[in-house]
């Protein structure tokens, strides 16, 4: 498997996410769920036109953010057993996004390589 870090990408999404938080007011260092699907918003590719998520392109879209293969894997691994999770739990919409947002993207975060 090819593994292409997008570093245009990697910085817009990183540009957004303070944007977004400043936008938003909240904290650039405590990131929040709001200022993280704004981020997401402003993407293009993540998120539907109701504002969840589009699992396979979120999962896929984790190569342009993470380089080294084997923290790529454990990415991957944890954002879909995240979705699954979330589908067992029967939530929809907006709230289904945040709880993802939460309890999946976030602690994935740190996992990205950093904007050059």
């Amino acid at each position: 498997m090819a593994y292409s870090l997008d570093p245009v990408r990697l910085r817009k999404f990183s540009d957004n996410l303070v944007k977004c938080s400043e936008e938003l007011g909240t904290s650039t260092t405590s990131l929040s769920a709001e200022a993280l699907l704004c981020a997401m918003g402003r993407d293009g590719k993540l998120l539907d036109d109701n504002g969840e998520y589009i699992r396979d392109a979120v999962v896929q879209d984790l190569k342009d953010v993470i380089s080294d293969p084997s923290t790529l894997k454990r990415a991957q691994e944890m954002l879909t057993k995240c979705f699954d999770d979330a589908d067992q739990s029967g939530s929809i919409g907006r709230e289904r996004t945040i709880k993802i947002a939460i309890k999946c993207i976030i602690p994935i975060l740190p996992l990205f390589d950093k904007p050059q």
